[in-house]
């Protein structure tokens, strides 16, 4: 038979046992809570407003509605939408959660404060954006496993929850969310999943307390496009006093009046977060860190988009074994924020560390582009800093610019392979902010190095930095280094005076002087830059030389490493001379042939005495040539080094020209040669034993065909 609706169902009892009964709706037809019922004859179960249904003065039989579609849709309980429906919706969890999901169709529902209490694997899932779930104040879900240990792994009575297809919304007070107003609060649970969920006008989107292995994924504001204030934090974590495992935050997205994604611990307590992951996430502005982590151990941060207007864009607390990779910083127009990323050490020593820093893009903020404080060990590589790009992008040269990369209080530092470059884009001047201080700044205790970074036009500033090395950085940027201060074993640095010549060919030494240099007293290999690109007229016997400003002990090892070419279609014989005052012509020299190719050549040099190195670069007679140096450098160890001579390139084994042993010339036209199933490659050619042309090797290699 069929019956309009429930109320009619109650005063109709059935005929036969499996009697069958179609109802058209809960309170008209169409209304959602219709659906298929069987009587069964011998049910004394109580009546619950939707699955079963007792017949006024009938003690003994029950309608009950047939559960073909695996799961309890809210409008068979009588939930519309017009009302608060918390009460009825508390009924329908107390009694179906974590037996079958819980379906909300499409519609408006009004919540607050409902309880999934110890449910072990409830799903309370909606019809995507068509379902709206508002709550006027608390949260509108409050997910709890009341048995949980609260500092270890909990031993949870919810072992699994899942959440998807909502849009959960709070009232606005003033155009902004209400304190209180939550979309779901979840304490002690593992294995939670929060997927596919649009927020609006919300507090705290998700407040998760002590939870772990959980996966937040795919959670937007309704109004992404215009970016509102449409939370104070989409995702709010407190692990109090324990570790918070393994939870993944991926494809948040949104604008947050305080953070986004904001995880919290109580540190004394020994609280963490412990394998974190926040990925792929787009966040806009906020008012203070788009992500903050607390005490945060082995996470992953990681391709994120961030659009900051606050504080800082990433702010980490403690962090240790934590990778930031891949993520796009950006400052949008005319406004001011913090530092890119700052990862803080509480402790005034260096504390915990091992932490990476690597191929992100910072847009320049107006403090620091990355600043590491307090840190003991870790990694910035292959970060790019620059200038924001956009149209209506604020004059950063008017703020507060401060450093692309700052170290402090830290050590065993690597920053290597960066570009920081603070000038606007498209700005061929070298004018820099008012107030920006260095491309990079260290003010660390010990072992920080600084190396093959790129485009650093502004400075390196040291300052109280023991250990500390600086080399192979494009192109060579000047050091600041302090006037006093703790610099044992560490950097030093001076100016070199000027070059003394014998000017009879009108060398120029004005370009020669005022140039900042460093050097290190240990056994790591240390660069420092005489200069780069210029060029001299040398001539006859006329040579330059110049002190390193630095008295080496003896048994000190230095290789001298000279890039120069001559002007186009013109030769050169040069020589690369070094000594101590005392040696003088029993120094190490050598004799090169130099043409309009960029050639690098090497001398290496053990001194004999306790006494200021001299370096000489010799016109050996000959008419006047033009001779270009890009650049000259000079490196020093404790450790025995090879000699080193010339490298350069070529298509032949050379027939000119005076060559020493270990020279090296590689080829620049490899072909595949020889027979199938032998067929090499020459590499180039090494020079076995020293005279004009002297005598040759090829280096051959095969290629497997």
């Amino acid at each position: 038979m069929t019956i309009a609706n429930i109320a009619l169902l109650r005063t109709t009892a059935g005929t036969s046992p499996n009697e069958f009964c179609d109802i058209l709706g809960y309170t008209t037809p169409g209304d959602g809570g219709g659906g298929h019922f069987y009587w069964d004859s011998t049910s004394i179960t109580a009546d619950n407003g939707g699955t079963i249904i007792a017949v006024t003065g009938v003690a003994t039989g029950r309608w009950k509605r047939v559960l073909d579609e695996g799961r309890i849709d809210v409008k068979w309980f009588g939930v519309q939408g017009t009302v608060a429906d918390s009460g009825i919706i508390q009924t329908i969890i107390d009694q179906y959660a974590g037996i079958y999901p819980l379906y909300f169709p499409a519609g408006t529902y009004y919540i607050s404060g409902v309880n999934v209490f110890n449910k072990n694997g409830a799903v309370i899932f909606g019809d995507n954006s068509n379902t709206t779930l508002i709550t006027s104040a608390g949260p509108i879900f409050n997910i709890k496993s009341t048995t949980y240990d609260p500092v270890h792994a909990p031993v949870a009575l919810v072992k699994s929850f899942e959440m998807y297809g909502l849009t959960l919304k709070g009232n606005l007070t003033g155009g902004l969310p209400t304190d209180g107003t939550e979309g779901i609060r979840i304490e002690g649970v593992i294995n939670v999943y929060i997927h596919n969920i649009k927020y609006s006008g919300l507090d705290k989107v998700v407040n998760q307390v002590q939870c772990e292995c959980s996966l937040f994924e795919d959670i937007t504001p309704v109004d992404l496009e215009n970016r509102q204030d449409d939370a104070n934090y989409i995702i709010y974590s407190d692990a109090q006093n324990r570790r918070s495992n393994d939870n993944i935050y991926t494809k948040v997205r949104g604008v947050a009046k305080q953070s986004q994604v904001y995880l919290k611990a109580e540190v004394a307590s020994g609280g963490m977060h412990d394998g974190a992951s926040i990925s792929e996430c787009v966040f806009f502005q906020c008012a203070k860190q788009n992500i903050y982590i607390n005490e945060a151990r082995y996470s992953t941060i990681s391709n994120n988009k961030l659009f900051v207007a606050g504080e800082e864009a990433i702010y980490l607390s403690n962090p240790a074994g934590v990778t930031i990779t891949g993520n796009t910083i950006v400052t949008p127009g005319n406004v001011i924020l913090g530092n890119g990323i700052t990862l803080y050490f509480t402790a005034g020593v260096p504390l915990f560390g091992k932490n990476t820093i690597i191929g992100n893009i910072i847009r320049v903020p107006t403090k620091n582009g990355i600043e590491v404080i307090g840190a003991d060990g870790g990694t910035i590589m292959g970060n790019i800093i620059t200038s924001p790009s956009a149209v209506n992008r604020v004059d950063f040269h008017q703020l507060g610019l401060y450093a692309g990369i700052k170290i402090s209080n830290s050590r065993n530092i690597e920053i290597s392979s960066n570009t920081v470059h603070p000038l606007r884009e498209g700005e061929s001047d070298t004018t820099y902010p008012a107030n920006w201080k260095a491309d990079i700044e260290i003010d660390a205790f010990s072992a920080v190095n600084v190396y093959h970074n790129v485009q650093l036009e502004g400075k390196l500033v040291i300052n109280n930095s023991n250990n500390t090395t600086v080399f192979s950085n494009l192109p060579e940027i000047p050091v600041s280094l302090p006037t006093s201060g703790d610099l044992t074993n560490g950097v030093f640095g001076y100016t070199i005076t000027n070059w003394a010549v014998n000017n009879t060919s009108g060398i120029s030494t004005s370009t020669l002087t005022n140039d900042n240099t460093i050097d290190r007293l240990d056994n790591t290999i240390l660069p420092f830059s005489i200069r780069a690109d210029w060029a001299d007229t040398m001539a006859g016997s006329s040579w330059m030389e110049r002190g390193i400003g630095l008295v080496a002990a003896a048994g000190d090892n230095f290789v001298l490493s000279v890039t120069m070419r001559t002007a186009v279609g013109q030769t050169a014989r040069i020589a690369l001379q070094m000594y101590t005052t005392n040696d003088g012509a029993n120094g190490a020299i050598r004799y090169f042939d130099v043409n309009d190719t960029w050639q690098r050549f090497y001398l290496s040099f053990t001194s004999k005495e306790a006494l200021i190195p001299v370096i000489r670069i010799i016109s050996a007679g000959q008419t006047a040539k033009t001779v270009y140096f890009s650049p000259i450098q000079l490196y020093r160890t404790k450790s025995v080094l090879p000699v080193f001579n010339r490298v350069c390139t070529g298509t032949a084994i050379p027939t000119v020209g005076v060559w020493y042993r270990t020279d090296t010339v590689l080829n620049s036209n490899i072909q595949e040669l020889g027979a199938a199933g032998s067929k090499y490659i020459i590499e180039g050619w090494n020079c076995v034993t020293s005279g004009n042309p002297g005598s040759w090797l090829e280096k051959r290699a095969l290629t497997g065909h």
